[in-house]
């Protein structure tokens, strides 16, 4: 089963979101002077899974169970 169109296009605007909030956050730590280890490895980290989970529907990979949900409540905001 493949994500419908609407789905997909919500999916990839907040992972995108998520994926500019992550860089931001990564530029302001490197900002300090001196940045938290920690901070940074989960920033990248997370940062990274964002852009796999990205790229794993640009594949057209099978999303998890509980997108197939994500059309009917879309719909049904816009309705």
């Amino acid at each position: 089963m493949s994500l419908q169109s609407p789905a997909r296009s919500w999916l990839l605007e907040r992972l995108s979101d998520r994926h500019a909030e992550l860089e931001r956050a990564l530029a302001e730590e490197m900002e300090r002077p001196m940045p938290d280890d920690t901070a940074l490895r989960r920033i990248k980290r997370e940062k990274l899974s964002v852009r796999d989970r990205i790229a794993a529907i640009e594949r057209g990979a099978v999303p998890p169970a509980w997108m197939h949900d994500v059309p009917t409540l879309a719909a049904g905001q816009s309705a």
